[in-house]
């Protein structure tokens, strides 16, 4: 049988001149074996499931961000799920306004217990990045936050646990091959009056994240659901790039937390489709603020 899922997902980032996130990572935190789906109503055996996502969110210097994405999910009754996810980004600020695809997400998920009470998945995947984080305007290279892609490829682990209408997930994103080519310094534009307001990314280099979240899901009658969750990031180091006398010199206060509230709303419009809206903003982060 085939569910096919339309998802709206708005991931406000934390305000200020800082490296907060609301995700670890552009697509990650709305990976199927991530988002803590609920198992009841039979869910585990529906063979495929396609979904076509939209993401909003508002980043560094109030920049824009549009990301739809295309995922799909095959379920064996083994308890194996494997899905691939496609991201394309669209980015929105006073720079520029850029696009391009983005990465692809590979995962797999073994379910264990399936009969039980409490129930447990491990997740396995890969990010693929389909850019390189050199897009430019003019004669301006642009910083990180108007690229697609951090131009990483990643690994992604993690376990699920389940237990009646609670679940929790618990994921790492782990940067293995970094083929970032970005090569935005703001000491090249002195005269530009935005580019300084920027952090240095030529050849930016991406620490490890780890990922919590815990939901609930509410259902309200057959057709609807609500599944509320949080949803911390920890980034585990200070991330790096290359000044312009060839040092890697650390982005002071990268790492850290962010708190996320997520909530999702799930209707079902027949057996075989659903609408699926889901909302989330970051509720609190322990990351100092960067100075000039």
């Amino acid at each position: 049988m085939k569910k096919i899922f339309f998802l709206l997902f708005l991931v406000p980032v934390c305000s200020g001149k800082i490296n907060a996130q609301g995700c670890s990572d552009a697509g990650v935190c709305t990976i199927h074996s991530i988002k803590n789906n609920t198992w009841g109503d039979g869910q585990e055996e529906k063979a495929n499931t396609v979904v076509a996502g939209f993401a909003f969110g508002k980043g560094e210097d109030n920049i824009s961000y549009y990301t739809p994405y295309l995922e799909y999910t095959r379920a064996f009754k083994s308890g194996t799920a494997l899905t691939v996810k496609f991201n394309y980004v669209i980015s929105d600020g006073r720079l520029a306004t850029t696009s391009g695809i983005s990465d692809v997400f590979i995962t797999a998920s073994q379910a264990f217990d399936k009969r039980k009470a409490v129930r447990k998945s491990f997740i396995l995947g890969a990010k693929i990045p389909l850019d390189h984080a050199e897009l430019g305007k003019g004669n301006i290279e642009l910083p990180m936050p108007y690229q697609p892609s951090l131009g990483t490829y990643d690994l992604i682990t993690g376990f699920n646990f389940f237990y009646k209408s609670f679940g929790a997930t618990a994921a790492f994103q782990i940067p293995l091959i970094n083929e970032n080519r970005n090569k935005f310094l703001p000491s090249d534009y002195p005269a530009h009056p935005f580019v300084s307001e920027y952090l240095p990314t030529n050849q930016f280099s991406r620490k490890p994240d780890g990922l919590l979240r815990v939901s609930y899901s509410w259902e309200l009658n057959q057709k609807f659901s609500i599944r509320p969750s949080l949803l911390g990031i920890y980034h585990f180091d200070d991330d790096s790039y290359v000044n312009s006398a060839q040092q890697r010199v650390d982005i002071f206060g990268s790492r850290g937390l962010t708190l996320n509230g997520n909530v999702f709303f799930n209707l079902k419009t027949s057996r075989m489709s659903e609408f699926e809206l889901a909302l989330g903003t970051p509720l609190w982060c322990d990351l100092p603020v960067l100075m000039d």
